[in-house]
């Protein structure tokens, strides 16, 4: 929670390595993704990768065949052989080639463990490979190395895991050469001109890593996407088709607003990440989809901390809701009822979305005369104008005694008029998105990369 004259503005380095460090880390962390996977090998990579089944269910793992039983979190396949499947000696052990085509040698192979009348190993299949994986015995029928995990896997993950390990060794990331890195922007729907600004400021911003040696020595070409024209199936299907042909790294700074779930679906089936989502109702069931990096908790965390930090001033307070008649605005509301530590409950003043300043009016002077200490506004920016009009006109010297603390959860930017009541008004982290870019625009403008 934070007061509007509280913030801190960032500067231009610290944006800039926000970014750079971001997708440095995707660089190094995400060797292995890979476009053409299949559905059924990318959760296979997931178990490689992190020892986690896709399904949320454990799974565990023994250092030998009478030892106690781990998660496959302390050890997972990519701690030893690595991303490449190739893996390095650590320790005096060598751990086994694993790419698949190396497995699947028809001469077979003899295993590097040194160990004396050793037998050349046959080659592995998909059915022998499971014994190597489940029980630490090789195609040979020989023990492996202790410090091989005999992993516990279910029917599903164990398939999973083999179609993944059947590619280990050819994928190739999307999006990125040996001198360029795309990165998506899906713009926000309905809003030529935010969009136009968006691609202005990050075109500029882009173009200034690139003088500075961009990343790796790779420069970053952004890839502007525009947003599905409607929910019908149709355009969501071309929506869908223009994700995949983009061709890009990862997705930043991305509208995904009523395509959360699409979003989801997409990046788990190939692995693209999204860094810096927004959207108010972020998807936060689990399993967590580890691919979406949300920028913002969502309206119901934000309702949440508005709560907390109320009853962290007086547990006392007497308050009220001003929310908007809509099925969103009114989910919120009904939250933060029913979380709200008074017995007696938040008064509720429901507004439709066309009402107008004397309507408004009437409906705050009776709320005025129960003197509330706080006020929470759950409304859209038009909303806001009028609300901010009607105290004005019931008290035209000091409007704030009658605002108190004033929530603002909207999609939109704040209006002027919210805005001057810096003393009163305390927002959510909504307004970071706003004060951010508009912070951006003003660097690139000031440089005269932007008109």
């Amino acid at each position: 929670m934070m007061n509007s004259r509280s913030l801190r503005r960032l500067n231009k380095a610290d944006m800039h390595k926000l970014v750079w460090l971001s997708l440095c880390c995707l660089l190094w962390t995400c060797a292995v993704k890979a476009s053409e996977m299949s559905a059924q090998q990318r959760r296979g990579q997931q178990i490689y990768l992190t020892g986690e089944s896709p399904s949320g269910q454990p799974i565990q793992a023994r250092l030998n065949n009478s030892g106690a039983l781990l998660p496959a979190t302390l050890m997972p396949c990519v701690n030893c052989h690595k991303y490449d499947g190739i893996g390095v000696t650590e320790g005096g052990i060598t751990p086994a080639d694993i790419r698949w085509f190396s497995l699947t040698k028809p001469y077979g192979i003899t295993a590097q463990t040194g160990r004396p009348g050793e037998k050349i190993r046959p080659p592995y299949n998909q059915r022998n490979i499971k014994k190597a994986i489940a029980m630490g015995i090789n195609a040979a029928g020989e023990t492996l190395n202790q410090m091989m995990p005999r992993y516990q896997l279910n029917h599903q993950d164990m398939q999973d895991l083999i179609a993944y390990l059947t590619g280990l060794g050819n994928y190739q990331a999307s999006g990125i050469s040996d001198s360029q890195i795309n990165i998506g922007v899906i713009l926000p729907a309905a809003n030529a001109p935010k969009a136009q600004a968006i691609k202005q400021v990050l075109n500029a911003w882009f173009a200034d890593i690139n003088k500075q040696g961009g990343i790796y020595q790779r420069s970053l070409q952004p890839v502007f996407i525009e947003p599905p024209t409607s929910h019908s199936e149709p355009a969501l299907a071309q929506f869908k088709l223009s994700l995949k042909q983009s061709n890009v790294f990862a997705f930043v700074a991305s509208h995904i607003e009523g395509i959360e779930a699409l979003m989801s679906d997409f990046t788990q089936t190939f692995g693209i990440p999204v860094i810096g989502a927004f959207t108010a109702t972020p998807l936060l069931e689990f399993p967590l989809n580890r691919h979406i990096f949300y920028l913002l908790s969502g309206q119901n965390k934000q309702v949440q901390a508005l709560r907390d930090f109320v009853e962290q001033i007086d547990p006392k307070t007497k308050s009220a809701i001003v929310v908007e008649n809509t099925a969103d605005f009114k989910s919120l509301a009904q939250l933060l009822d029913k979380q709200h530590n008074n017995k007696t409950g938040l008064e509720i003043i429901e507004i439709t979305s066309d009402i107008t300043v004397n309507s408004l009016k009437s409906q705050l002077a009776r709320a005025q005369q129960k003197q509330l200490d706080v006020i929470y506004l759950l409304v859209s920016q038009p909303i806001q104008k009028v609300f901010f009009d009607a105290a004005k006109t019931l008290n035209p010297t000091k409007p704030a005694e009658l605002i108190g603390l004033a929530q603002a959860l909207s999609s939109t930017s704040l209006t002027p008029k919210a805005c001057s009541h810096a003393d009163t008004l305390f927002l959510s982290c909504a307004i970071v998105r706003v004060l951010f870019k508009i912070h951006i625009l003003s660097i690139y403008k000031s440089k005269g990369d932007i008109k």
